[in-house]
């Protein structure tokens, strides 16, 4: 089993439970992970979050990021580590997140999306929003703005064209080569020589178009669908579609709805 299978496995609360314990550990989890989301924006904020802020410094919005969304030990050897925050990739689904980690690209830092090696995506951020409608945590989220990279030259300029990220190997020093160097474990050194990739090399996606990237729980943000299309989910990625402002506004209709249907 892949690691980022094994990672998903560990931390499904539905995994190969029996179905009468199904939804008892999906209640469970769902409460833990807001808790421990909570926390992380109790830490941020040093106390209750406000409804809105925004982060425009690279070092302040990965120290928010990082104290927001760092995955914690659990007391089993078995499960690693405990997550309960989620990153929304535009248009091609979720990934977990362990935290932001300082990167060697100048304005940059990586959002770590496994507890056992420092992999990830690297993201050049231009802005960090935090939105709680109503004012109940159940319904917060971050937005995050990135701005655009120069792509790697590591492909061949066809390679590039219509694509907003790309998948590369990272060798200690902070010099990409081809995903296929990590897959294989090999790679050419610098003197020609055929020899196993160094120990510190991981996987990273690299985004070097701007996207819009949503940071969440698994609560009513992740959830959130697109009213004009009920098909389109949050959790796929359909924020990208629609954009920053329209988001908020589906999120706030769907808290007034919420409050609403809590008075009948």
């Amino acid at each position: 089993m892949a690691d980022s299978d094994r990672d998903s496995a560990q931390n499904s609360p539905k995994g190969n439970l029996p179905s009468r314990e199904r939804e008892r550990t999906w209640g469970q989890w769902k409460r833990k992970t807001f808790e421990r989301w909570k926390e992380g924006l109790d830490d941020v904020f040093g106390g209750r979050p406000p409804r809105s802020a925004i982060w425009k410094e690279v070092s302040a919005i990965r120290d928010v990021l990082h104290r927001s969304v760092e995955s914690t030990d659990t007391q089993s050897d078995t499960q690693g580590k405990f997550v309960h925050a989620y990153l929304v990739l535009p248009s091609s689904g979720d990934s977990q997140v362990h935290g932001a980690i300082r990167h060697s690209e100048p304005d940059c830092f990586l959002v770590n999306d496994s507890p056992r090696i420092q992999s990830g995506y690297v993201l050049k951020p231009k802005t960090l929003k935090f939105e709680s409608p109503g004012g109940d945590l159940h319904h917060s989220y971050f937005w995050l703005n990135t701005a655009s990279l120069k792509p790697s030259g590591v492909h061949s300029e066809d390679y590039y064209e219509g694509r907003n990220r790309e998948r590369l190997c990272e060798v200690p020093g902070g010099q990409y080569v081809r995903i296929e160097r990590w897959e294989e474990k090999m790679w050419t050194n610098d003197r020609g020589e055929r020899e196993p990739i160094p120990e510190d090399s991981r996987p990273v996606t690299r985004y070097f178009r701007e996207v819009p990237l949503l940071i969440c729980c698994k609560s009513n943000p992740f959830k959130l669908s697109n009213p004009e299309d009920p098909d389109l989910k949050a959790e796929n990625g359909f924020h990208a579609g629609v954009g920053e402002e329209d988001f908020r506004s589906f999120m706030s209709a769907f808290v007034d709805r919420e409050e609403a249907s809590s008075r009948r």
